[in-house]
């Protein structure tokens, strides 16, 4: 998965349990702010990203990423998921912790870190 696909997903993720809609995620490997627009619905959600300039929507189970034309399966485990990314054809899990959320791709091996505000 890529690097900015990654941080959207950890952005989504990260909102799933939130009281209030966070506006902006700190990605500690890229080492930079990026801001994203999500409006949560009865259905799901629609999300803008602002790295990559295009749309992601979707609900708990499976997210249309508009950028790539592909879809991303997450399954939550109270506050852990696993994913599976359908462009790069690889596996993902992760950690949601408050404000923190860590990804292990499986792709590169390796882990990623989030910050949600």
């Amino acid at each position: 998965m890529t690097d900015e696909k990654r941080a959207a997903v950890a952005f989504i993720c990260g909102n799933k349990y939130r009281n209030f809609v966070a506006t902006r995620l700190f990605d500690y490997n890229r080492n930079k702010y990026i801001p994203y627009n999500i409006q949560k619905n009865m259905y799901g959600f629609n999300m803008f990203d602002y790295d990559r300039g295009s749309y992601l929507n979707g609900n708990d189970g499976q997210i249309f990423d508009f950028a790539t034309n592909s879809y991303i399966q997450i399954v939550y485990n109270n506050f852990s998921f696993s994913g599976f990314d359908y462009q790069s054809g690889t596996s993902f899990n992760g950690i949601i912790n408050n404000d923190s959320v860590s990804i292990y791709d499986y792709q590169s091996m390796r882990y990623y870190n989030y910050h949600i505000q």
